[in-house]
């Protein structure tokens, strides 16, 4: 017990205890992830692809396919009255246009180039609507997309 009281009183008091420095640390900076700029998306990109309308009625009797491309050139292509395959033909029954298209409002608005045989089928379209199912359509026949990204959903709304 004697030596437990020699210990005892051997020990340094609270106050008699050397100050511990203290030290900050510092949290680890954590490194910043660099924002990769996101392209906008193209407000174009919904109608790029192929659109097809079977007939319109009395004014169109035969299939009409339109082409929107990414550099906003378009290509209609009327099968009038298609040549069979292997037959002898006087033209081969296909109108084609090519030009460039824009969207102005709900409508997107084409602007005619190089005709092929310009004088035969109906008159071409100079625009198509969008209509209320996000479908293009003209007067009141609708297109079907059939490929392009929209295969994904309806074109958006300009």
């Amino acid at each position: 017990m004697l030596i437990f009281l020699l210990n005892f009183l051997a020990c340094p008091k609270p106050a008699e205890l050397p100050e511990t420095p203290q030290v900050e640390l510092e949290s680890p900076a954590t490194p910043e992830t660099p924002v990769t700029p996101q392209a906008p998306e193209d407000p174009h990109a919904g109608f790029f692809g192929t659109h097809s309308s079977p007939e319109c009625g009395d004014e169109r009797k035969y299939p009409r396919h339109v082409v929107l491309s990414e550099d906003m050139s378009y290509t209609l292509t009327d099968l009038v009255s298609p040549c069979p395959p292997g037959g002898m033909c006087a033209w081969s029954g296909v109108v084609t246009a090519k030009g460039t298209w824009a969207v102005e409002g709900p409508m997107v608005v084409f602007t005619e180039g190089k005709v092929d045989n310009s004088d035969k089928g109906a008159p071409r379209p100079d625009q198509l609507t969008l209509g209320q199912t996000g479908q293009l359509m003209e007067s009141r026949c609708l297109y079907v997309q059939s490929s392009g990204p929209a295969d994904a959903g309806a074109p958006p709304a300009p």
